[in-house]
């Protein structure tokens, strides 16, 4: 992490454990550059591949890349691309992450909003799965509620993958 970052979340746990508290310690985070210097294309899984390669080209998709819980907010997610998805036929949305209790909710909105055809819920992704669709993904959208520190984001910025993320995100200087 910068510094800047850093120092900033240093001061939030010094103000709520107060003066007297034990000393606080910055952990580098765990994102290794080297897994995402692009130097060898990942390749998709057939059956990540097939979701965005059909007859007659690509598709476009905006990444979801997290657990599937109210707080990460990919029920806000869902319903912004809904109100796009019109005008852009071709758009594709993908929720990449293991559920955590929302999973069935977001299908059936996906139902409602006559969306399951470009809406896909892949569940848990990883290897070169997780790394051809950060790479290959228009941006990373995370809308969180709230956020502690969000390695997916930080991942995607390593691709050179654009970040659409909220406020509560805690990364201002991705804005």
């Amino acid at each position: 992490l910068p510094r800047k970052i850093n120092e900033g979340r240093e001061h939030e746990i010094r103000e709520c454990i107060g003066p007297g508290g034990p000393p606080v310690f910055v952990v580098p985070n765990g994102v290794s550059l080297a897994e995402f210097s692009g130097k060898t294309a990942p390749r998709a899984s057939s059956t990540v591949a097939k979701l965005f390669q059909p007859t007659g080209g690509n598709r476009p998709f905006i990444l979801f890349f997290a657990r599937l819980h109210t707080m990460k907010g990919p029920d806000l997610l869902l319903d912004a691309f809904a109100t796009v998805a019109p005008a852009h036929p071709d758009l594709q949305l993908v929720f990449a992450g293991p559920d955590f209790g929302m999973l069935d909710t977001l299908q059936r909105r996906a139902a409602q909003l006559r969306l399951t055809d470009r809406v896909h819920f892949l569940g848990l992704i990883s290897g070169s799965d997780r790394l051809w669709l950060l790479q290959n993904a228009l941006c990373l959208s995370q809308p969180s509620r709230d956020e502690g520190f969000s390695l997916s984001i930080l991942e995607a910025m390593a691709s050179r993958c654009p970040v659409v993320i909220s406020e509560r995100c805690k990364f201002p200087e991705v804005a």
